[in-house]
């Protein structure tokens, strides 16, 4: 349970193992429920872009998103496993906090091998700062 004493469903475990484990998807939106509970709102498909993924956040919900970045780099195929912190501008003040102070329960539920980001907006997510 998180700070805010919202719970993270059962649910999320498994869709994120299918994702990092059995390449399920290429990404996984989580939402806050009735200000109780994390739950899985959507999976990307496999053959999802990058830019169909950043596309499929909202400009004034928060979320959390998993995300499996593949790229290539001199020559090389290389992987991330992204934990994104969504959290627009424009979103209520305290669907901000709500998000802010639940996100450690959703890390400690999934545990393991993630990059952790937090933006605000598209500008702070992109192919090149995933890639550094």
């Amino acid at each position: 349970m998180s700070m805010t004493g919202i719970t993270v469903a059962d649910e999320c475990v498994e869709t994120f193992t299918n994702l990092k484990v059995k390449k399920v998807g290429r990404y996984v939106l989580f939402h806050i429920v009735d200000n109780a509970m994390v739950k899985v709102k959507a999976v990307g498909d496999r053959s999802a872009t990058f830019e169909q993924f950043v596309g499929a956040l909202s400009r004034d919900e928060p979320c959390y998103a998993a995300y499996d970045f593949e790229y290539e780099e001199g020559g090389t195929q290389k992987a991330k496993l992204i934990l994104l912190t969504w959290i627009p501008e424009t979103s209520k003040p305290r669907n901000k906090m709500m998000y802010a102070g639940t996100v450690g329960a959703l890390k400690a539920k999934i545990e393991g091998g993630l990059v952790e980001m937090q933006a605000t907006d598209v500008s702070e997510f992109t192919k090149e700062l995933v890639m550094m």
